[in-house]
């Protein structure tokens, strides 16, 4: 057995991921989307210097200017 992805794969065969999960208080989870981006991006650049602390070293990325 060669080592790729699907050799090493922690999700059952076949697995669907869901659409849409809800939570209380009217909160969701779905995958995101191309449509994200105007939301997304702003979030993550704002959050850029808590993201590199926390993952940084790990993603192999250089710190924020």
């Amino acid at each position: 057995m060669s080592d790729t992805t699907e050799s090493r794969s922690w999700l059952p065969e076949g697995f669907t991921h869901p659409e849409r999960v809800e939570f209380v208080l009217g909160y969701h989870l779905r995958p995101i989307r191309a449509d994200d981006v105007d939301i997304d991006y702003p979030a993550v650049m704002g959050s850029r210097e808590r993201l590199w602390q926390i993952y940084g070293e790990s993603w192999g990325c250089r710190p924020p200017p």
